[in-house]
């Protein structure tokens, strides 16, 4: 749904299966912004963001967490490990889209 909206917005995404397919594309592709679930197959999304920070490639990149996984701790956690956002789903896709702009540096074309 998310990936569906965001192209709509005008937005490039690039889409993993699991998060190390997300780790191995981040790395190769750059992305402004990455957009994770906590929840993932192979890494979950904490370890996902953990590589993402200690890896020189991908570590100054902006990561925002959308999870249905709310539990005690857990937005903390994604600031302790450098999160740009954490937002709960029920998400709306607008408002996904809304961050992810804002995070978007000042001289992408879409921001």
């Amino acid at each position: 749904m998310y990936k569906t909206y965001l192209l709509a917005q005008g937005l490039n995404v690039v889409a993993a299966r699991n998060g190390m397919e997300g780790f191995t594309r981040a790395c190769e592709t750059g992305p402004d912004v990455i957009v994770t679930d906590v929840m993932l197959p192979s890494i979950d999304g904490w370890e996902l963001v953990e590589r993402l920070g200690a890896d020189t490639r991908t570590s100054r990149i902006p990561v925002v967490i959308v999870t249905g996984y709310t539990g005690p701790g857990f937005e903390d956690r994604a600031r302790r490990l450098g999160c740009a956002r954490y937002l709960s789903k029920p998400c709306l896709p607008d408002a996904l889209a809304d961050v992810i702009r804002r995070l978007l540096p000042s001289s992408s074309p879409l921001a």
